[in-house]
């Protein structure tokens, strides 16, 4: 049982590894078109983020109107009238509400960029990926009218020059709808791809990466004693080889170094599971409910960790690399609007950062 369980985790950890290095030579293959400096300065007629402490907020099922199980009496020319009237697909959407939006007028259409982006940090992110998708799009609007981009773009504007047809994805790989997937453009494409390589990436990018890091690294010991109770000749270094090299992958797609040290990637582990924890405890689950045991006989480090409070040593190491990293994004001259947003994400304020002067 011990062999069997220990090969399949080391087989999918080669399928999770060969995954993100073909998503990474998919995305390098195509050219590097935009050469803006990462998140840089551009002056404010160029910045596209017009809420410079702005997070982004999934979307809520405020104002849609029925709820779901209301929904689920309607018959489908009901729901898809509904879904009509609302011009987006609902938070709450179950599988036909997806199937049923792909009927309808608006799904697919071109979203407005100024109104899409009101308020928002200009990042990919999930909630940007999911206001994009509950109106049909693939890829969120890109945030700059022509001319900026021809200014600020200009490779990329001669590859294309217009918009160009309107591509589908495929119905249920790259969309949640079973009946039609959704509408973008290759200019889109080729500009979000860059841009996710040229800019700051969204704190729960970080945070994947971080805790899959800490995962890999916190198992390390007791696979390598499992391995040799089994005969199979592997060493630390093996592990620590194969981990070096998902660092180094991780810093070509944009993950920041600091971020990604064994103190970082452990207490962002940490942090990640002391908010699953919190999140059943504030659910009403009581601690000896079943949820809270499978989080715990789960863990990889010390239930203290996670139960108990931290203390204020542990919470300067938990942000150390957040405050070099942002002390780094100010030095580079890297766009307000992202360091305010990593900010408001992390808690953390200028002063603790950059001392009174607020400067690196």
């Amino acid at each position: 049982m011990k062999k069997l369980s220990l090969l399949l985790f080391l087989a999918a950890c080669v399928c999770v590894l060969g995954w993100f290095l073909s998503s990474r030579t998919s995305r390098g293959s195509r050219g590097s078109l935009l050469h803006t400096k990462r998140g840089a300065n551009l002056g404010a007629d160029a910045t596209p983020l017009s809420n410079p402490g702005a997070r982004n907020s999934p979307a809520t099922n405020a104002g849609f109107g029925p709820s779901v199980q209301e929904r689920r009496r309607m018959s489908d020319a009901e729901r898809l009238r509904c879904l009509e009237e609302t011009g987006r697909v609902p938070a709450d959407a179950d599988w036909k509400d997806w199937d049923l939006a792909g009927q309808t007028s608006w799904w697919g259409k071109p979203l407005d960029p100024k109104e899409f982006w009101r308020g928002k940090v200009v990042w990919l992110d999930e909630a940007a990926k999911s206001a994009a998708a509950v109106r049909g799009r693939t890829w969120p609007p890109i945030p700059y009218d022509e001319a900026t981009l021809a200014r600020l773009y200009p490779a990329l504007v001669r590859a294309y020059p217009g918009e160009g047809d309107t591509l589908w994805g495929q119905a249920g790989l790259d969309s949640p709808t079973a009946s039609k997937g959704g509408a973008y453009t290759s200019k889109e494409r080729a500009f979000w791809c860059d841009f996710i390589e040229s800019h700051p990436r969204p704190p729960e990018v970080l945070e994947r990466a971080q805790c899959g890091l800490a995962e890999e690294t916190l198992k390390t010991p007791k696979l390598v004693q499992e391995a040799r109770e089994l005969g199979i000749p592997v060493t630390p270094d093996d592990f620590s080889r194969k981990n070096q090299s998902r660092k180094q992958d991780f810093v070509r797609t944009g993950i920041p170094a600091e971020a990604l040290s064994v103190e970082s990637v452990f207490w962002a582990y940490v942090l990640n599971r002391r908010q699953q924890y919190q999140r059943i405890l504030d659910a009403g689950r009581a601690a000896d409910s079943l949820e809270v045991p499978s989080l715990l006989d789960r863990l990889l480090v010390e239930t203290k960790y996670v139960t108990q409070p931290l203390a204020d040593e542990q919470l300067r190491a938990a942000n150390a690399w957040k405050i070099a990293y942002l002390q780094r994004l100010r030095k580079e001259s890297t766009n307000e609007p992202y360091v305010n947003a990593y900010f408001q994400a992390w808690n953390l304020s200028a002063a603790q950062v950059f001392g009174g002067t607020n400067k690196p």
